[in-house]
């Protein structure tokens, strides 16, 4: 967790979070930024995500506050 405070006029304070928990081959993920509103991708102000790892694959999918959804899969060899 981290909160930013600002002086100057015009700027706003901002506050970021991020959690992250991991049981075996699972791991879920989110992450929160007050100063990110209106941005995209990873850089969302809300970003959820998970994970599943089996083996030489891996299942991942991303959420954010701006209603974008990705899911990947990919494959080590």
């Amino acid at each position: 967790a981290r909160q930013e405070f600002n002086n100057k006029a015009g700027t706003d304070d901002e506050t970021e979070i991020s959690l992250t928990y991991t049981d075996g081959a699972l791991t879920f993920g989110a992450a929160m930024d007050s100063g990110q509103k209106n941005h995209y991708g990873d850089e969302a102000e809300l970003v959820i995500n998970a994970s599943y790892v089996d083996g030489d694959v891996t299942v991942a999918a991303k959420g954010t506050d701006q209603d974008e959804m990705e899911v990947s899969v990919t494959f080590s060899f």
